[in-house]
């Protein structure tokens, strides 16, 4: 009984291997490349968003928006991202996307 399971299983992936490869060889390699193209788009999304003024924020990254910076109380607790220098940072946005 465990052998029957045993080959009904590999004969399932070696069909899965089969098919995988039959079905990239007829579409060609474009759907892989469109695949990375559009994750490091989105990668590149990410990093181009940034935590707006008065936000709640994270003092290991650098995620508050340009002229902003992320400021903490004495026991390193609610952390937001304020206002640095003379220059205005943009308004409250969870997330903020400068583009």
């Amino acid at each position: 009984m465990k052998s029957l399971l045993f080959v009904t299983i590999a004969v399932y992936f070696v069909a899965q291997a089969v098919t995988a490869n039959l079905l990239s060889n007829f579409l060609g390699s474009s759907l892989i490349d469109d695949d990375k193209g559009n994750m490091h788009k989105l990668y590149k999304r990410s990093e181009d968003q940034c935590i707006g003024r008065s936000c709640t924020c994270d003092t290991s990254s650098t995620s508050c928006c340009p002229y902003a910076a992320c400021r903490c109380n004495l026991w390193k607790t609610s952390c937001k991202c304020q206002r640095t220098g003379r220059k205005w940072a943009t308004p409250c946005k969870e997330i903020y996307s400068p583009n």
